[in-house]
């Protein structure tokens, strides 16, 4: 998980990453001993999981299994600021919990500085259109990206969605991304057998699609059967 495994850059990778709250769940033991065997078990199990085994095609989604370790940090840690507070350390307490805030800006710092677009007005427009004048339940042709204004917006089905979360999931997705490319690639037999294949009735082509598949040809290829727009 880690991008630098040596010792040193796993420390500041995790202590930079999961901050204040993390740091604070190692003290439970010093004033807890009676549960410390069952949190530290839980936290250690779901922290060492993810750095030692990949259950995913993808080594990265391994990272949810920190989801789950944060609820005993967050019970180990909120016993040491309880333990604070009994004690009438309140300056201390206030300054941890200002500090463990800020750890989430990480994040939200690192979306700031990604140029990744969201949809554009014009997708938007799309989705809506195609919401108002498709019946429900229709498939649709197109890319399968992170982004579909077809099934994001107007509800509609796709012929495969982002293929990474079914990748991940252990679904066999490469016979469906080489019938879509085949699709927008090839002649209009081969629109018409992936449409009739997929049952895919309509096809969305944005800018995704344009930029993939620049071919002038693109857009005519869907107009050789009425049951395809």
């Amino acid at each position: 998980m880690a991008p630098d495994k040596s010792i040193p850059g796993i420390i500041i990778f995790y202590l930079g990453n999961l901050g204040i709250p993390f740091i604070l769940s190692f003290l439970f033991i010093t004033i807890q001993k009676k549960h410390a065997f069952f949190i530290y078990s839980w936290l250690l199990a779901m922290f060492l999981l993810p750095n030692l085994i990949s259950f995913t095609p993808e080594p990265f989604d391994m990272y949810k299994f920190f989801h789950f370790m944060w609820i005993p940090v967050a019970i180990a840690a909120g016993g040491v600021l309880a333990r604070l507070y009994d004690t009438k350390r309140y300056f201390l307490i206030v300054a941890l919990i200002v500090l463990s805030v800020f750890t989430p800006f990480l994040d939200a710092a690192w979306n700031l500085s990604v140029e990744y677009p969201g949809y554009s007005l014009s997708e938007y427009d799309a989705g809506l259109w195609i919401k108002e004048n498709t019946p429900e339940g229709v498939v649709f042709l197109e890319d399968p990206g992170i982004h579909s204004p077809a099934t994001q917006i107007a509800g509609r089905m796709q012929i495969m969605g982002y293929g990474t979360w079914a990748y991940g999931h252990g679904f066999n997705i490469w016979i469906r991304d080489e019938d879509i490319k085949k699709a927008f690639q090839g002649t209009k037999e081969d629109v018409l057998e992936i449409a009739g294949k997929y049952n895919a009735r309509y096809a969305y082509i944005g800018s995704e699609e344009m930029r993939l598949y620049p071919d002038v040809r693109l857009l005519q290829q869907f107009n050789y059967s009425k049951n395809i727009w």
